[in-house]
């Protein structure tokens, strides 16, 4: 999967990659890394990463689970005359976010910035 990303093999990037995640959820897992340093600074030493990698078949996995989700509404709000399908859209985009991991990057850019300008928590984050 990472290799598939990047569009080059591990080696290129890292100078150790871990096989064994360090922590798993629904949709992806964690492994620890090193980055290779790289050729725009003098460091000769590898940065330790964490390297998120999404779960192989979880966008179609996703497709099949919001297509099902939608059904379920439909039955529901037929059955029970209760107002919930127009909740479909709203969990699809959520779960799209979800899935693309560069959103969660630059989330977590803006939490480093925002946490870095914190004097009480800029070094213990």
């Amino acid at each position: 999967m990472v290799e598939g990303e990047l569009g080059c093999p591990l080696e290129q990037v890292f100078s150790h990659f871990d096989a064994e995640p360090i922590a798993s959820a629904s949709i992806a897992q964690v492994h620890r890394a090193w980055l290779k340093p790289s050729s725009n600074t003098d460091s000769t030493e590898s940065i330790p990463v964490a390297v998120k990698v999404q779960k192989p078949n979880i966008a179609v996995q996703n497709s099949c689970d919001l297509a099902v989700y939608h059904l379920m509404l439909f039955v529901v709000e037929r059955s029970f005359d209760l107002p919930l399908e127009w909740t479909y859209e709203f969990t699809r985009r959520q779960l799209a976010a979800e899935l693309d991991f560069r959103i969660e990057a630059q989330n977590a850019e803006q939490c480093a910035q925002e946490l870095a300008q914190c004097q009480k928590l800029s070094n213990k984050v």
